[in-house]
């Protein structure tokens, strides 16, 4: 029922994006958003003037006949309305690939309108060109023509806030960076063993199995740190990866995404002699669901959202080198401190 309703969505703004005044209403849309992915929310975008008319007048001027409340008939404004706030617990509009999403204009005649269920997004998704064909999208492999999605909110209603993506990754090789003489190295990070007040900060990170398809978007990925004794230290949200196995630095953000290109703790007498560290991606659902995991006989508890996959867990050693790379399976990263 919900893709039968997304669908119907999609099919007719695809026929109100033939319209140069929805073209651009779009692409201001997207500008002026403050989410992380540039996402706008249909409810308020349907109601937004465009030239004389709202998006959900033009959208009924496709006449299309369509199965509403179990009845053919033609749709009308009125009806986008109701069918978008039936769907919980919004619906988003966006473009999940970057490329796509800084250039879409340039090919906005070849673009495809695509209905995706956050529950099947490895399954091939329908897409509705703007004169009305329709296209089955492999949800492995984005196409070069511009995608824009209509789908269910993923994130319980909210939308994640803006930040500035990381472009250039950082040494490809063994996570290396040697240091001069001393205790510091070229990079500003200490080349002696970790002793209680030094700071461990997150270097970098990837993903080694994808959780997301790219159809979803970004992904959005976080760890639970906790001390040694199960204490929890806090909850840090990682930015700017994407499925293509790149290291990306120093960007972290808190639960409201801000960026705080900071620290993960200091090392004192109540860390323990390692920190466990927990991660997650996020993919909504109910909150909170009560998760635990056991390591050297103490267990570590924490809450999730029902949707989120596990991207897998592990200690990072007090006694552990600079250089070593901490792996949980699915997600490596490296640890400096100062």
């Amino acid at each position: 029922m919900q893709i039968s309703k997304l669908d119907i969505l999609a099919r007719n703004l695809a026929f109100a994006l033939n319209n140069q005044a929805v073209l651009n209403s779009l692409s201001s849309e997207t500008r002026e958003t403050d989410n992380i992915e540039r996402i706008i929310d249909l409810s308020k975008w349907l109601n937004k003037n465009i030239s004389g008319k709202t998006l959900a007048e033009r959208m009924a001027l496709s006449g299309n006949v369509e199965s509403i409340d179990g009845h053919q008939r033609r749709i009308t404004a009125e009806d986008f309305n109701i069918l978008t706030e039936s769907l919980k617990p919004m619906v988003d509009i966006y473009f999940p690939v970057d490329e796509h999403r800084n250039a879409w204009y340039e090919n906005k005649d070849k673009l495809l309108i695509a209905v995706v269920h956050p529950a099947k997004e490895w399954e091939p998704a329908t897409a509705y060109k703007l004169n009305g064909e329709k296209a089955l999208l492999d949800p492995y492999t984005p196409p070069e023509e511009p995608v824009l999605v209509v789908s269910l909110c993923e994130h319980g209603g909210r939308h994640l806030g803006n930040t500035v993506k990381t472009n250039a990754p950082i040494d490809d090789g063994d996570g290396g960076g040697s240091g001069g003489g001393g205790g510091g190295s070229g990079d500003g990070y200490s080349n002696l063993p970790r002793q209680n007040g030094d700071e461990d900060y997150l270097y970098k990170g990837r993903q080694t199995v994808c959780e997301e398809g790219y159809l979803r978007g970004d992904p959005e990925i976080y760890v639970d740190i906790f001390t040694e004794s199960a204490s929890k230290i806090k909850r840090y949200w990682f930015t700017g990866i994407d499925c293509e196995y790149t290291w990306y630095g120093e960007l972290f953000h808190d639960y409201d995404w801000k960026i705080k290109n900071d620290l993960m703790y200091a090392w004192d007498t109540s860390t323990g002699q390692y920190t466990y560290w927990i991660w997650m991606e996020d993919d909504g659902g109910d909150d909170p669901v009560p998760i635990e995991f056991s390591y050297q006989g103490v267990t570590y508890k924490t809450t999730i959202h029902s949707g989120d996959d596990e991207m897998g867990e592990t200690a990072v050693w007090k006694t552990s080198s600079k250089d070593a790379i901490h792996t949980t399976g699915k997600f490596e990263f490296q640890i400096k401190w100062k």
